[in-house]
């Protein structure tokens, strides 16, 4: 795989974006990476199993679309995109088994989405920023994309977020209930993986029914 690194630690994979010079930004073919991990995991074997995704970087996690790649594609081409990130976006969201989203740099567009997909999301306390800036860069969000973000839990803050680009770090994504907690730079993955171990325990099949029933909107 070109830009992202998939390992397992026991009954946990462990998911690396590694394309820090375009701050794991997305193409097509970054796209379609994903999806092809999405469904590498989701034909592994085994009744217990979590999933992270996190970074090789220190200061990005995803900045989301790679705009200057797009626009060179040409107009005709963005409605094909469209479809293929909302594809790939719900390939992380359905995921049948728990998802953990251990954000250690900036989450920004499409990046945010991606982490709002995921059953947990975690961020470093001092450095980075979870924001959705699509009101500032007009681009407005896609019908899939619009229910994804939904899984947020404080509706307030989703829509605060949504309509004001505003950038949020850590300790303020957290206040506002946007992640299930934040933690220092080397404290955040090991936290989040004895999170993912505990939940790698729990029966695969038993889980993925709960997790479609909280998220039925998204199987439509």
């Amino acid at each position: 795989m070109k830009t992202l690194k998939l390992e397992k630690q026991g009954d946990v994979f462990i998911v690396t974006m590694d394309d820090g010079a375009t701050a794991n930004t997305f193409t097509e073919d970054v796209l379609r990476e994903h999806m092809s991990v999405c469904e590498e995991i989701e034909k592994s074997a085994g009744s217990k199993a979590a999933v992270i995704l996190t970074s090789s970087h220190p200061k990005f996690w995803t900045n989301g679309i790679n705009l200057e790649w797009l626009m060179q594609q040409g107009s005709d081409y963005v409605p094909k995109f469209k479809d293929i990130i909302d594809e790939m976006l719900l390939c992380w969201t359905r995921l049948p088994l728990p998802t953990l989203a251990c954000i250690n740099g900036h989450a920004f567009g499409g990046g945010a989405i991606l982490a709002c997909g995921f059953d947990f999301r975690f961020m470093r306390q001092d450095k980075g920023f979870f924001c959705f800036p699509e009101i500032d860069v007009n681009i407005p969000f896609t019908d899939s994309m619009h229910d994804i973000i939904d899984c947020l839990p404080n509706k307030q803050a989703l829509w605060e977020l949504a309509l004001t680009g505003k950038r949020v770090g850590g300790e303020e994504a957290k206040q506002k209930g946007i992640v299930t907690d934040c933690f220092s730079e080397q404290d955040l993955f090991p936290k989040v993986m004895e999170l993912a171990q505990f939940l790698a325990s729990k029966n695969r099949a038993t889980y993925a029914s709960i997790k479609k029933g909280l998220k039925k909107k998204l199987y439509l």
